[in-house]
């Protein structure tokens, strides 16, 4: 790909520069980009969401959420930050199960036991995305149950079933006013299994095109890009923007584990990795480090704002304040933690 591809966005009143498309993929900055103000979504409809990246409820998260009072405490630091947002959405990264052991710490082979659900629940959590490398870890029973556990708890969720078409359908949510189409997709999964397909990444295009006709806005949930890499992809870019030139508002990213940068392409919003939301890979460092990102629609104007998180003993999403997570501004390829999409 070549080009310029960055424009201007806003940050409340000032104006900032981010990186082109060729210093963005390699990680330089400070380059010169065209003249072009981002502008919002033309809508005049009000709502918000705020999206957070991979959950993991299995392992040593299922230990130490049982040992630091149950699954209820899992998002307990990030609860009220959520809840002023109309509509939370996530990727979930393990399948729930019963009868199975708790999943050993050396295991990659998830099992969530169905009582984690209430962590989500108790987070009010809106939908999730089944499109990930782990959701046939538990074959057609672990996809079966998991899709009734959420059902139970009226979660609404996408991304895998039992036919291509079943995967790939778009899901509805409304966030206030706004009626928000998603679209869940994964570049695969770690196992075959017989009567679940996963969606995949190169399949979604005419489901953006289904959901633009239906939905105020179309949010597209990416399981991408390669695990601890700090950098997006040439793939997941080139991919990202053919996702919004096919009608996407927003692309979400989740898979690396790790934050990677914040893109603004055709006055759209790429989030190209939130990093873990829920997970036991380490005790501090940056699979600890995540941010959660919003966007609220309100009279015209869109307002994008990254919040950073440091998930605590191996379980626990903590806001992180301001001054302590300066170092990821720059990993996300911002200046501020808030900036306004505005209208011309």
């Amino acid at each position: 790909m070549g080009g310029l591809f960055w424009g201007y966005y806003q940050f409340g009143k000032e104006l900032v520069r981010p990186v082109p498309e060729q210093q963005f993929a390699s990680g330089a900055s400070n380059a010169e980009t065209t003249d072009r103000t981002v502008s919002a979504l033309d809508n005049a409809k009000n709502g918000s969401i705020i999206f957070g990246g991979d959950i993991m409820l299995a392992r040593s998260v299922e230990s130490y959420a049982k040992a630091n009072g149950g699954w209820s405490q899992v998002f307990s630091q990030v609860k009220n930050t959520l809840g002023e947002y109309d509509c939370r959405v996530a990727n979930l990264e393990s399948p729930f199960i019963s009868g199975k052991p708790q999943t050993q710490i050396s295991s990659m082979v998830f099992a969530a036991k169905p009582e984690a659900i209430e962590a989500l629940a108790g987070a009010n959590v809106t939908a999730v995305s089944l499109a990930n490398n782990h959701i046939t870890d538990q074959g057609l029973a672990g996809l079966t149950e998991t899709q009734n556990t959420l059902k139970g708890r009226n979660i609404i969720f996408g991304g895998a079933g039992r036919s291509v078409e079943e995967a790939i359908a778009p899901q509805s949510i409304r966030c206030g006013e706004l009626r928000v189409g998603l679209v869940f997709a994964t570049y695969g999964t770690n196992f075959a299994s017989d009567g679940v397909v996963a969606s995949l990444l190169e399949d979604i295009v005419p489901s953006i095109t289904t959901a633009k006709k239906d939905n105020d806005i179309v949010a597209v949930f990416a399981h991408w890009g390669g695990e601890y890499q700090e950098l997006a992809t040439p793939f997941q870019q080139e991919i990202a923007h053919r996702y919004i030139d096919a009608g996407a508002d927003l692309v979400i990213g989740s898979h690396p584990h790790v934050i990677q940068p914040i893109e603004v392409y055709k006055s759209k919003l790429i989030a190209y990795s939130l990093g873990n939301f829920v997970f036991d890979q380490a005790t501090s460092g940056n699979k600890t480090e995540a941010i959660l990102i919003s966007v609220s629609y309100k009279n015209n104007d869109t307002s994008v704002k990254a919040i950073p998180i440091k998930i605590e003993k191996y379980f626990r999403p903590t806001i992180l304040p301001a001054e302590k997570a300066a170092n990821y501004l720059k990993r996300l390829s911002i200046e501020n933690w808030e900036f306004e999409l505005t209208p011309k």
